[in-house]
Order: structure tokens, then C-alpha cells, then sequence
């Protein structure tokens, strides 16, 4: 019974470690360089996943918390913002959050793009399975535990009986 506490604190510490790893590969973003157009003008489009566009959906530009610009999506799922600078927004739309570097026209590097597709639909995480072994966080923390609990029982509980 002495055993306990280093038991469960190894178990814990392995779980910290693991479940840090797939908190740190969800929280890396990329940034992608968007070309304005004439007068700061961002145009865009949302789309299903199978590319049929999303009318009526709202789209919103960030900087911060500060909510820069909003717009709707017409008939082809395009929506276009004007009158804006560069700098580094968020845009929100169909559930999801993308980080964008805005560049006014002719100062934008050569990759940047001209526009910004959002797709819609279930999320695509990064880095959670290799992280996780596929287990997620709820079988990640089962398996710790689990672990833990075979070391402790087989290893080192001293009140087993000997065997007769």
C-alpha cells in the first residue's frame, strides 16, 4: 500500500504528457498570405465538402476579439468585404476559424493567394492520432489508468499471499 501515491502520480504524469501533445498539435495554426483586391477587398467562398457551395451563411472578420467586418454568403456561397488593411485577421464562418495574412495589392509576397475558400463540415484535426495512438483522450486516460493499475497489482501490492 506504500506504493500508492508514486503509482498514481506516474499514471497522471504519462496522461499530462500525452494529452499536452495533442492540446499542442490542435493549437498550431496556419497562416495563409491573401492578396487584396482594389479599395482592401477580400472575396472569398464557402463550400460543403463536396464543393456545392453555402448561401446565407455569415461570415466574420476578427482582429483580436474585435469583430472588424461581417458579411453573408449570396447564392455560390461568395461573400466579399471591403476596405481593408494588412495586417492579421481570423475568419469566421461555418463553424470554423482560419488565421489569414492580408496584404493590400502589390505589396503581397508572390504565394499569396487571391482569395479564401472555407469548407464546411466536421473539422479536420491534425496531429491527434499519432498523439493519442488513436486511442483519444477518453481512451488514452482509460489506458493510463489501466496501466497503472497492472504495475501496482502485479508489481508491487505486498499483500498478496503466496501461492500453496
Amino acid at each position: 500500500m506504500k506504493y500508492i501515491p508514486q503509482v498514481l502520480s506516474t499514471t497522471a504524469a504519462c496522461f499530462v504528457m500525452m494529452v499536452g501533445y495533442a492540446v499542442q498539435a490542435e493549437a498550431r495554426s496556419v497562416i495563409s498570405d491573401i492578396e487584396l483586391g482594389a479599395n482592401g477587398t477580400l472575396s472569398g467562398q464557402v463550400v460543403t465538402q463536396q464543393g456545392q457551395p453555402v448561401a446565407n451563411r455569415d461570415v466574420t472578420l476578427k482582429q483580436g476579439e474585435t469583430a472588424i467586418a461581417h458579411a453573408k454568403t449570396d447564392d455560390q456561397g461568395n461573400f466579399v468585404i471591403a476596405g481593408l488593411n494588412n495586417g492579421i485577421y481570423e475568419l469566421h464562418s461555418a463553424g470554423k476559424v482560419s488565421v489569414h495574412r492580408l496584404w493590400t495589392q502589390h505589396v503581397a509576397p508572390p504565394a499569396a493567394h487571391r482569395g479564401i475558400m472555407v469548407v464546411s463540415g466536421t473539422a479536420a484535426v491534425r496531429g491527434q492520432a499519432a498523439a493519442l495512438g488513436g486511442l483519444g483522450g477518453v481512451g488514452t486516460a482509460a489506458a493510463a489508468t489501466a496501466a497503472g493499475y497492472f504495475v501496482y497489482d502485479e508489481y508491487i501490492d505486498d499483500d498478496k499471499k503466496p501461492a500453496s
